[in-house]
């Protein structure tokens, strides 16, 4: 059986304006933080501003993640 939670989302800043050049839309899901600019060419990176399924603190969400060794943790699917 494989199964799904979804998990609260925490400390949501999302920039001003919808094609902010070096702003960043961040958030932590079950203590996993993710971020994005919204001009990325992989993973999820659609801002809210401009139309991103992420809408702030407590919504709801199951997400599916690639975290590089880096520490870049690459969004490749969410749930909501």
């Amino acid at each position: 059986m494989l199964g799904f939670l979804p998990i609260s989302i925490t400390n949501m800043t999302a920039p001003e304006h919808p094609f902010g050049v070096h702003d960043l839309e961040s958030f932590t899901v079950g203590g996993v933080e993710f971020e994005y600019s919204g001009t990325e060419n992989f993973g999820y990176c659609k801002l809210k501003n401009n139309g991103g399924i992420i809408t702030g603190d407590g919504m709801k969400i199951v997400i599916v993640y690639y975290g590089g060794a880096d520490g870049e943790n690459v969004i490749c699917r969410i749930y909501g």
